[in-house]
């Protein structure tokens, strides 16, 4: 006996195709970002740079997420920033959407990541390495992708990042 169905089959969108990205307020995404990014990398020939760069793109599109997405400003102690956002996402979706642009040549990378959130004032990061916030297990996203990248800059909303790296 065989049994036909006409049901499809469920798939996962490819959010990765091009390097124009529109990524839905989902934490889980990152990591699969993260790897898609280092392969561009490392396809165009930035192999020796290409975990540390990966890295920082990293960061910068958690930071889109959490603390812009989905408005996260403080995490409980015996959660990572990865559960907060797990946690804060199921109990209130968001459908708000992260826009990740990119070029990647063998001389320059620039990558754009924004999110639809309210934004911040850049000025008011505070110094990881400040004696009274030295053990926080947070707030070293920043300081990575400055050390990384040759320039960050922020938009004036404080919604938008712009990460470039020239090879030397």
């Amino acid at each position: 006996m065989s049994f036909e169905t006409t049901e499809k089959p469920i798939t996962e969108p490819n959010y990765f195709e091009g390097n124009q990205w529109e990524l839905p307020t989902d934490i889980g995404l990152v990591d699969k970002a993260e790897e898609r990014f280092k392969l561009r990398l490392l396809e165009i020939g930035w192999e020796e740079d290409a975990d540390w760069l990966a890295t920082s793109f990293g960061e910068a599109l958690i930071n889109a997420i959490v603390h812009g997405n989905l408005g996260v400003k403080e995490k409980p102690e015996a959660e990572s920033w990865r559960q907060t956002a797990l946690r804060v996402q199921q109990e209130k979706p968001s459908a708000k959407k992260v826009f990740v642009s990119f070029s990647i040549t063998p001389e320059r990378i620039s990558v754009t990541i924004r999110d639809e959130g309210n934004g911040f004032v850049v000025n008011e990061i505070i110094d990881p390495t400040k004696p009274e916030v030295i053990l926080k297990p947070s707030g070293r996203g920043f300081p990575f992708m400055r050390t990384f990248f040759d320039s960050v800059v922020h938009n004036e909303k404080g919604n938008e990042v712009t990460m470039e790296k020239t090879k030397h």
